[in-house]
Order: C-alpha cells, then sequence, then structure tokens
C-alpha cells in the first residue's frame, strides 16, 4: 500500500441541518419491465438527465423477492453519456437525485453538478435509490446486496468500468463492497465518513432505534416508531459541541427533533428505515482485497465512524491510500455540510480542481 496524503482543515462552528432528505422526488414515471431508459430526459444546462430501471436479478430476487416490494434498481444518469462514469451514493435517506434538478433541490448539489467538484459536464454521473422503497415486511440486506445489483444495472446500460465510485455514509459502505467484490470495475474509490466495519457504538445507537421501530411495527404504530427512531438518529449524526451552542432553549431542541422526527415518520415506511439500518451492521470487507486508488474522508468528531477506525483502515489498505482529515461541528453530517472543504479534496482527487 502507498500512504499518500494526510490533510486537517480547521474547526468550523456554524449551524446545520439534517442528514438528507427522506427520499427523491419522482419526476416522470417509469415504463415497468422494459429494463431499459425510462421515458425522462430533463436538460438542465448543460447536462443531460436520465432515468433508468433494471429488473432486480434472479439469484436476488430468490430469497428476496416475497418481501422486497421493488420491481427493480431505479438509477440516474446526469450528464453525457459518452463521458467517463462516477457513481456516487449518500446516506441511507438519500437517493438518486444528488444533484439539482427541476423539482429537485438535490441532497449534494455543491458536490455533484455542472462545473462542481463531480462535473456533470465532464462526467457521466450515476446515482440510485436504495431499495427498499416500499417492503412487505423486513428484508435482510448487505451493502454487498446493494453493490451487487448496482454492478448489474450499470452493466445493463453500458457501463463497462466506472472512473470512480464515490460513496459517503452508508453510500460509502456500499463503494467498498463493489470495490472489494468487483476489483476491475472500480477504477478509483472516495469513501466518506464511512470505514471496513461499522464501530461498537454506531451499531449500539442503531440497535436501539431498531428495537423502536419493531415496538412501533407490533403495535400498530409504525409511522411513531419512526419518528421517535429518526429523532434518535439526528443525535447521533451531529455533536454536543454543535446542539450546545444550537439548542440552549430545552424548547427550540424538542419543537427541532419533533419537527424532523414526524416529517420524516411521514414520509419513510419503517420497515424501510429497519431494512436499511440493519443493513448497515451487516458491513464488513477486507481491506487488503480493495487494491483500487481509494480517497477516505473522514470527520474528527464524527460520533458513528471513529476517526481511529478510518486511520486503521487506510493503513490496511490493498492498494494506494490517501486519507484527508478535517473537523467539524457536524459530526457524521459534516460530508453533507462542509462542502466548501470536501469539494476541492474530491476534486483534486476525482481529477480537477473545484476551483478550476
Amino acid at each position: 500500500m502507498t500512504y499518500l496524503a494526510a490533510e486537517a482543515v480547521q474547526f468550523d462552528t456554524g449551524a446545520g441541518g439534517e442528514s438528507g432528505a427522506a427520499g427523491s422526488p419522482e419526476i416522470g414515471r417509469f415504463r415497468p419491465g422494459t429494463g431499459g431508459a425510462t421515458v425522462v430526459r430533463l436538460r438542465p444546462q448543460p447536462a443531460t438527465f436520465e432515468e433508468f430501471e433494471a429488473p432486480f436479478s434472479d439469484d436476488f430476487l430468490a430469497v428476496h423477492g416475497g418481501s422486497i416490494g421493488d420491481s427493480g434498481v431505479r438509477l440516474r444518469r446526469t450528464g453525457p453519456a459518452d463521458a467517463p462514469a462516477i457513481l456516487v451514493l449518500g446516506g441511507i435517506s438519500a437517493g438518486r437525485g444528488a444533484a439539482s434538478a427541476p423539482g429537485d433541490p438535490g441532497w449534494w448539489p455543491a458536490i455533484v453538478g455542472p462545473a462542481a467538484p463531480i462535473d456533470t459536464t465532464r462526467f457521466a454521473v450515476w446515482t440510485a435509490d436504495y431499495f427498499p422503497t416500499a417492503p412487505k415486511g423486513l428484508v435482510d440486506l448487505s451493502p454487498g446486496d446493494f453493490a451487487r445489483q448496482y454492478v448489474k444495472a450499470l452493466r445493463r446500460f453500458g457501463v463497462e468500468r466506472l472512473h470512480a465510485a464515490v460513496g459517503a455514509s452508508f453510500g460509502g459502505m456500499v463503494a467498498l463492497a463493489m470495490a472489494s467484490a468487483y476489483p476491475s470495475f472500480v477504477a478509483r474509490l472516495s469513501v466518506l465518513c464511512a470505514a471496513d466495519r461499522p464501530s461498537p457504538m454506531g451499531r449500539a445507537l442503531r440497535r436501539a432505534q431498531r428495537r423502536i421501530l419493531e415496538l412501533g411495527l407490533a403495535s400498530g404504530r409504525g409511522d411513531e416508531a419512526t419518528a421517535i427512531a429518526r429523532e434518535l438518529a439526528i443525535a447521533t449524526y451531529r455533536t454536543s459541541a454543535e446542539f450546545n451552542v444550537r439548542f440552549e432553549d430545552p424548547y427550540v431542541l424538542d419543537s427541532y427533533l419533533d419537527h424532523h422526527g414526524r416529517k420524516y415518520g411521514a414520509a419513510v415506511d419503517p420497515r424501510r428505515y429497519h431494512s436499511l439500518s440493519a443493513a448497515i451492521d451487516r458491513h464488513l470487507v477486507d481491506a487488503a482485497t480493495i487494491c483500487a486508488p481509494t480517497q477516505l474522508v473522514a470527520v474528527e468528531e464524527d460520533q458513528l465512524v471513529a476517526i481511529g477506525d478510518v486511520r486503521r483502515f487506510a493503513e490496511a489498505l490493498g492498494g494506494p491510500a490517501r486519507l484527508d482529515v478535517i473537523s467539524s461541528v457536524y459530526g457524521h453530517d459534516g460530508f453533507l455540510k462542509e462542502t466548501d472543504r470536501i469539494g476541492p479534496l474530491l476534486g483534486d482527487w476525482l481529477g480537477k480542481d473545484a476551483h478550476q
């Protein structure tokens, strides 16, 4: 392994929002069963925008077909079809709407878009929804399941090799699983706020959230349980330093958590939330099997992904590695909130400085 660089960035005390969005709004409609491009072709200048759906593989359906609920994998391509392909994946609340588009502000518009660090005029940027969107029951999934279905779908639509897989939080786990299982498919990696396995603290916090969801499902109060579990999750995404500054008034804190919990509970099925949370805790890759050049971006204050775990992972990778460390009051949500600092790091690694 070649250890390339480490960078520290100063602490920022700004206030913030919350991790990701409840889901990507639908733009246009899919043509079920065709396995091809859908009817939508928007053109946010100067990049093209296209929606795709691919069926799940037969082996996946043999295991999960009775509970998954979805008809297949939904993807979006933004940018020239013949440009180098980059796959971008976010946290479990993110979807295929990373870049802004008409009617969809995007969950990472400062990073993905025309002239952005991941430039949709230079790259064919692929994004995907996480399944299940409306499951019939709890679905036992792992990041490897997503990696396999995404690779099959991308190959179906003509992507022979990714210029890069860029993943944050759960998306980083999927990107790592993909690079481990399909080393010839991923040329390089950028992984933010993720390591080779979940931390014990992260597992403990998510287990408590899933117990809340299970109680809600058993009592017929799934929406309320999702809201409460989401309130707990929001606290884990941030830091005590931010909450101490932002929520000195207990009423403001209660209102904030109640609002965002209820909003999420109204939008997300508790079975989906439980399935994706459990998938995080099934993440495990052997660092030595990842030989693609890999950039790891870590936040010192991240409660869910300890900086020590990321440093250990960087040292154990089987190929060239670069570790970029930032300090942020936003903790795990730093990948969403610190785009002014993360953008240049990604742009440099992907072959384009964000300010050019």
